[in-house]
């Protein structure tokens, strides 16, 4: 289960995740995510749908409270994932505990271990890691119809994918249904977006009735490493992004086709 504890109302404009073993903060990875099933973040809310991730380089100097926080972590004696949300002032309004499968998923493809040593660190017998510094990952949910209603049937389909890609697939049932989380890193938005489209595209192959958004690593909010962020982007999309595009011209809010 994971517990939040409000601490502030202020509106929320960034969030950060990672990990603490009872002493030490992990590397810390500023998570952008939407909600909501389909593209442009519309349609019923879920617990995940898409995200991206990037290294924040000084946590301590970004995330006012940060200090504070940690005493109550080593206090408390807490271990396991810790799940920041900040406000217009980079303080922290909100803490989530435990596992977060999206930004899991998008930590995971910055990091420099296995999610063993992330496990062993948790408990307290590894050394924490370091991330990758100019790389940039992605995750998008994939799924399949009925989904996301709730049949109450357990284990109705399983989501076929090529051998090769299950390493940066994150299987999760949300209800009865399997749901899919892949994810991918680039030195670019681009090269993210290209590596999860080809597994996409492999998928479509083996099913043609998965469905999933096609807007991931396309709007991405990333506040505290900005310029880090900015030099990622492919300029295509920016100047698409300056003319007040919200929705990519790919029309299907749920694509079942390749990219």
């Amino acid at each position: 289960m994971i517990l939040d504890k409000v601490t502030s109302k202020q509106e929320m404009v960034s969030s950060a995740y990672g990990f603490f073993n009872g002493k030490e903060l992990s590397p810390l990875v500023e998570i952008s995510r939407e909600l909501r099933l389909m593209t442009g973040n519309i349609g019923p809310e879920l617990p995940y749908s898409i995200a991206a991730g990037l290294q924040i380089e000084d946590p301590y100097s970004a995330i006012l409270g940060l200090d504070d926080l940690i005493l109550l972590l080593v206090e408390l004696e807490y271990r396991g994932g810790i799940f920041l949300q900040l406000d217009k002032d980079f303080r922290i309004s909100q803490v989530g505990w435990g596992y977060y499968p999206d930004c899991f998923a998008v930590y995971k493809e910055l990091a420099k271990c296995t999610v063993l040593q992330i496990l062993e660190f948790c408990l307290g017998i590894s050394h924490k890691w370091k991330l990758l510094s100019d790389c940039v990952s992605l995750a998008v949910l994939i799924s399949k119809s009925p989904f996301p209603v709730d049949t109450g049937v357990a284990g109705q389909y399983h989501l076929q994918a090529p051998r090769n890609a299950e390493n940066h697939l994150w299987r999760n049932y949300l209800g009865s249904s399997e749901a899919v989380l892949h994810s991918s890193y680039g030195s670019s938005i681009k090269e993210a977006r290209r590596r999860i489209s080809r597994t996409l595209h492999n998928m479509v192959k083996l099913d043609r009735s998965i469905q999933y958004r096609t807007d991931y690593g396309r709007y991405c909010r990333f506040l505290l490493n900005d310029d880090l962020y900015r030099s990622l982007l492919d300029k295509s999309w920016e100047s698409s992004s300056s003319k007040g595009s919200s929705v990519p011209q790919s029309d299907p809010v749920l694509s079942v086709s390749p990219q």
